[in-house]
């Protein structure tokens, strides 16, 4: 740990998915978001249906307390920064044809966030 520096935890549970803990500031201060990643129809994939804030935090901490035990211990205080706290969903990665033809006929070469879209995780696509 580097308690002088924030940084994005990422937790990699093989086969299951990842857990990143990352340093954020809302309108009530400084917070760590709790960010799940889990492989389709696996054990992350846990969250349809749940609508309720309470039940999305209670259903993070019992997979925590599952997969990741040692962000769970360091969780033990863990509240909403607000009424709508949470965020679900799904997002398909898609991979594009880098070369497109232009209506004169010239060549164009896609790259980054054109050719291949996924997850930005932390907000970086692949633009790097």
């Amino acid at each position: 740990e580097h308690p002088e520096f924030d940084a994005v935890r990422c937790n990699l549970v093989p086969g299951v998915g990842e857990l990143f803990v990352m340093p954020t500031l809302t309108t009530s201060g400084r917070a760590d978001i709790l960010f799940w990643e889990g492989i389709p129809g696996g054990p992350l994939d846990a969250f349809q249906g749940i609508k309720d804030p309470s039940e999305h935090l209670a259903k993070t901490l019992e997979l925590m307390e599952k997969f990741t035990p040692w962000e769970y211990a360091r969780a033990t205080k863990v509240e909403l920064t607000d009424a709508n706290g949470t965020l679900a969903g799904r997002y398909a990665p898609t991979v594009r044809k880098p070369i497109g033809r232009l209506p004169g006929g010239g060549l164009v070469l896609g790259v980054a966030d054109v050719v291949v879209a996924n997850d930005p995780i932390t907000g970086q696509g692949s633009n790097s």
